[in-house]
């Protein structure tokens, strides 16, 4: 049986990935309903709702089958002048050292506004 990820595969591919520098576009399917307000969001214990758009409830089909969901989310409230922040004091604690935002905890990312 071929490997359909072998090395060679994934070099190809990864290099097509690097240098094509496309836009990429997305589109809501939903969006999240909480009543918690600013640090809340944080608190374990709030429950928020994924609310699907009515034209993609179909595409939940059998959805309860699985014991997990992968959710990728846009976060929309953050500022522009946040957005460039590229390193964070883990948990906001300044006795730990800075790391970038992607080996952080942090809703702080430098995904531009749409």
């Amino acid at each position: 049986m071929e490997n359909l990820y072998s090395f060679e595969r994934l070099e190809t591919l990864s290099e097509q990935v690097v240098t094509s520098q496309q836009p990429i576009t997305m589109n809501s399917v939903g969006y999240v309903r909480t009543q918690a307000v600013g640090t809340e969001v944080k608190d374990k214990t709030r429950t928020s709702e994924i609310v699907i758009q009515p034209e993609f409830v179909a595409a939940l089909d059998g959805i309860a089958d699985y014991s997990h969901l992968h959710v990728l989310f846009w976060l929309n409230a953050i500022s522009e002048e946040k957005r460039l922040m590229l390193k964070v004091h883990p948990r906001g604690r300044i006795d730990l050292p800075l790391v970038g935002v992607f080996a952080a905890r942090t809703n702080l990312r430098p995904t531009p506004s749409a």
